[in-house]
């Protein structure tokens, strides 16, 4: 077995007077690994991304990653002190389209990929997954709101009022449990983003394409139990991409099945329903976890929640994609 290694680094927009300085970071190898440079012949761009998931088998480190029409370069691993212990960040790297050339994405399957890595040997507890990884105008993380109010709109979809800080932005409609008739608001808050006018207004947000069943009615996630999943998991989501779902009209079903592939580190919360900037619907699983990275025994499993939504009755069928976030962009 051979792995390729190759350094990746930073450039800012800052002049550097300084001379070059040497750099030294040491990756435990496994023993009858074979390690190469990898052979470029001039520099290449690359783009961060943060992974899915990231578990540990007793041979290997498993990572969880969405495919795109970007080509994947790598793995990237950073040393990184944390609370004064030393970890591993962990992050993926691919090119751009503008080094892969010209690319269909009539082709282009947005599916989970899960990537078993056997030549490193890294325990657990010295892994952690790298947030938002590379430059970013304006990170974020994840939040759960309380609606003040859950009802359908004059032309039956699905109405929601609740209170916006200027800070965030809306990704979408957690469902939460197996029967998903609890619905929270999931907001990405960026921090860095600059407030103009009120600090807080009440919105209305009307879910794209899907309709509330009318004989499951669904009422607003109490605010008592939004801090409740926040402290069982130290306020750690993650968004879980749908890998396939099952949708009915109105009158022909009374559920929506989503399903989505992850490791055991984690657990589901609900289904998570939003539209991308391109008005599409999109779906995926709200994961909770206090941990990054866990010790798991398979590599992976499929998740299956369920909420009370239907497609209407007459005219084209919702076109679906898989929800993610990507800096403070959605897709």
């Amino acid at each position: 077995m051979t792995v390729e290694v190759a350094v990746v680094v930073g450039r800012s927009e800052a002049f550097c007077s300084s001379l070059p300085t040497e750099v030294a970071f040491a990756l435990p190898i496994r023993s009858g690994v074979r390690v190469r440079p990898i052979k470029i012949r001039e520099p290449k761009r690359v783009v961060l991304e943060e992974a899915l998931d990231v578990g540990v088998t007793e041979r290997a480190f498993v990572l969880g990653w969405q495919n795109s029409c970007q080509t994947m370069a790598g793995v990237i691993l950073k040393p990184l002190i944390s609370q004064n212990v030393p970890k591993v960040e962990v992050s993926l790297a691919r090119l751009p389209r503008d080094n892969v050339g010209k690319i269909s994405s009539v082709n282009c399957v947005r599916e989970i990929k899960h990537t078993k890595i056997t030549s490193v040997a890294l325990p657990a507890g010295s892994l952690t997954v790298a947030e938002q990884p590379g430059k970013i105008e304006t990170s974020y993380f994840t939040r759960l709101v309380a609606p003040q109010s859950v009802r359908p709109s004059l032309d039956g979809s699905l109405l929601v009022r609740w209170q916006r800080n200027c800070r965030e932005r809306n990704v979408g409609l957690l469902f939460i449990g197996p029967e998903g008739r609890d619905v929270a608001v999931v907001t990405a808050v960026m921090p860095l983003a600059t407030c103009q006018g009120l600090k807080s207004v009440q919105e209305n947000y009307v879910l794209p394409g899907l309709m509330p069943v009318k004989h499951r009615p669904l009422r607003p996630a109490s605010p008592n139990m939004v801090l409740a999943i926040g402290k069982k998991f130290e306020f750690n989501y993650s968004i879980i991409p749908a890998t396939s779902v099952n949708l009915a009209r109105e009158g022909q079903g009374d559920q929506l099945t989503a399903t989505a592939k992850g490791l055991h580190c984690s657990e589901a919360l609900g289904v998570l329903a939003g539209g991308d900037v391109y008005g599409n619907l999109a779906l995926g699983l709200l994961v909770g976890t206090p941990h990054s990275v866990c010790a798991i025994n398979q590599s992976k499993f499929a998740r299956e929640l369920t909420a009370p939504l239907v497609a209407p009755s007459h005219g084209p069928m919702p076109r679906i994609f898989g929800l993610r976030v990507f800096g403070s962009v959605l897709n």
